[in-house]
């Protein structure tokens, strides 16, 4: 929603409460690496029924931007996971070590 509030499309909340999950499961599918293409390509179709109305740049704009972030937000957990891993690592060795 924030996104394509960003966008300025005007999608209703309903039309996206459906979609977005309709494109997740289906882009899961393993048809291409990552589900790339097939997720543009659904938000493509899938927005710009007549009912919905977004043209194909926008919805695909709100595509890439979600997978965007989505990346980003992966990008930040995977850069929590290793340097607390290390740290976590550490900590028990120096446990190990006292307890002998």
């Amino acid at each position: 929603m924030a996104l394509a509030w960003g966008l300025h499309l005007q999608i209703p909340p309903l039309a996206l409460f459906v979609i977005v999950p309709i494109v997740i499961c289906i882009s899961a599918l393993p048809i291409t690496p990552s589900g790339l293409g097939v997720r543009e390509n659904l938000f493509v179709i899938m927005l710009g029924e007549p009912t919905i109305g977004i043209d194909g740049a926008s919805a695909l704009s709100l595509s890439l931007l979600a997978l965007a972030g989505s990346i980003f937000w992966s990008l930040v957990g995977g850069i929590v996971y290793v340097t607390l891993k290390q740290r976590h690592h550490l900590a028990e060795r120096e446990l190990v070590s006292s307890e002998a």
